[in-house]
Parts: structure tokens; C-alpha cells; sequence
């Protein structure tokens, strides 16, 4: 067997594992609440906000981008790719907080499988390499970024009525 299918299979244990932990936890968790009631109220905030949170981090990093059409070349350069397509939240020690590393979106696209804790030790590196490379690297603060998601989201819709104009016509 290859060395990678096992490493894979070991973290896929390891992953099993840990998930099962966690689910054990939250559970445990539930059981102290005081009523059913309670209990299901809080898990249901907890989860409805935590995937509100990880749906707006999305958002802002990938949908304030510009778009590539499936036959484009950059879709053959994987590096290019992400850094053409990934904006990174400007850092800080509350948003650095609050979005779990994920602000560093380009090195965690670049480096996916390196820990999230790790990606803003990476940062000046991969930017000094995009500017050495006169490749984009967008980072931008939390306003700004939305503006650009914002304005992506009219160019779809703009093109999006122009197809149904062509089509009702």
C-alpha cells in the first residue's frame, strides 16, 4: 500500500476520533442544560450562528472576487487560481479571533492542510512572493471587502437578467 494512503487513513481515524469526541462533548454538554427546551435553544443558536459566521467569512473571501470563465487558463495554474480568486481579511487580534485563522484565506488555499494558527506566520512570505511575481494579493478591511462582494453580486444578477430578457424575448 501506498505511504499516502496510509497517512490518509490515519488521519482519517484520527479525524473520526476526534469528531466523535466532540459530539460526545456537546452532548454531555445538553445534558446539564436544565430543560429540553433550553437544550434545544441552545443548540440550535449555537449551530445556526456558527454556520451564519462560517457562511459570512466564505462570502467575503471568495464572493468579492472576480469570476473566471470553466475554460480559463488560470483554472491550469493552481497558485494563480487562488490568488485571483481569494481576498484576505485585513488581521487583527479580534478578527484574527472571531474568523479562526479562516481571514487568511490565501494561505489557507494555498496551504490547506497547514493548521490555521500557523497561516498568519506564512502571510509576509506568500505576500512578498506576490509582489516579487506581480501576482495579485488582495487583503483588504471588513467594509471595503463586502463593497467588492456587493458590486460581484450586481455583475451576476445584471447578467443573470440579461438571460432572461434574451429568453422571454
Amino acid at each position: 500500500m501506498h505511504p499516502c494512503v496510509v497517512i490518509h487513513r490515519k488521519r482519517a481515524r484520527i479525524e473520526q476520533v476526534t469528531l466523535s469526541i466532540h459530539w460526545a462533548l456537546v452532548l454531555l454538554q445538553l445534558y446539564f442544560l436544565p430543560t429540553f427546551q433550553v437544550r434545544v435553544t441552545y443548540f440550535l443558536v449555537s449551530q445556526l450562528f456558527g454556520g451564519f459566521l462560517l457562511a459570512h467569512v466564505v462570502t467575503y473571501n471568495h464572493y468579492s472576487t472576480d469570476k473566471f470563465a470553466n475554460k480559463s487558463p488560470i483554472l491550469e495554474n493552481y497558485p494563480a487560481l487562488q490568488l485571483y480568486t481569494t481576498r484576505n481579511m485585513r488581521p487583527g487580534t479580534f478578527i484574527d479571533w472571531l474568523w479562526g485563522g479562516l481571514n487568511y484565506q490565501i494561505e489557507h488555499h494555498l496551504f490547506p492542510t497547514m493548521p490555521r494558527n500557523k497561516l498568519k506566520t506564512v502571510m509576509p512570505m506568500v505576500k512578498d512572493f506576490c509582489a516579487k511575481n506581480k501576482l495579485p494579493y488582495m487583503v483588504d478591511d471588513y467594509f471595503t471587502g463586502w463593497g467588492y462582494a456587493i458590486e460581484q453580486f450586481r455583475n451576476v444578477a445584471n447578467i443573470a437578467a440579461k438571460i432572461v430578457n434574451k429568453a422571454s424575448a
